[in-house]
């Protein structure tokens, strides 16, 4: 058997693995398609939202992280604190809806350049909210304490605003205002 021979034959198989490598492929860019909608974002798409609940004086704030949403509802001001709910889930396509500890469900979806929906409170009260995209230091803040259960929710709107509650076992135990400072303008 020459080399060349010898050459042809043993590089049949690598070709047809090649091949077969390369229809494997094909056949997953015909199959894989990207869809639209929450679950599909970029890194870039992902944000932070923060708007007011629709004949309350509550506020939302959200953080979309790809299809990963951490919300929180808040009233929490001097005169008092009726509503503190925390929601963790994930988005599809068609959006987001969220269980709260406390029974609320947070469900919504894009609405342009902001996250829309309803907040239905345990008791059955259902309540629009439209959170726009924010930046700066608008937003969405919490901090926890494992040790103690203790949570602290802040939502910062733009015009610095701010609703938020410390809550202990899910158990709300006052409201907090803190004071934000821009150190640029500090």
């Amino acid at each position: 058997m020459s080399l060349e021979q010898w050459v042809t034959r043993r590089s049949r198989p690598l070709r047809a693995a090649a091949l077969l490598l390369l229809a494997g492929v094909a056949v997953l860019m015909l199959v894989a398609r990207p869809g639209s909608g929450l679950a599909r974002q970029t890194a870039a798409e992902s944000g932070r939202f923060a708007g007011r609940v629709a004949e309350s004086k509550a506020f939302v704030g959200l953080i979309l992280d790809g299809d990963r949403v951490l919300a929180y509802a808040c009233d929490g001001a001097p005169e008092g604190v009726t509503l503190s709910e925390w929601f963790a889930g994930h988005a599809s396509e068609q959006g987001f809806d969220l269980t709260g500890s406390n029974g609320a469900h947070l469900a919504g979806q894009r609405d342009g350049d902001a996250l829309g929906g309803t907040l239905r409170l345990a008791d059955g009260t259902e309540l629009r909210f439209l959170a726009p995209r924010v930046n700066g230091l608008a937003g969405l803040y919490r901090t926890e304490d494992p040790a103690t259960d203790t949570v602290a929710g802040v939502i910062l709107l733009p015009d610095d605003q701010q609703r938020g509650a410390f809550t202990r076992a899910g158990a709300v135990l006052t409201q907090t205002t803190p004071q934000f400072i821009n150190p640029l303008k500090f």
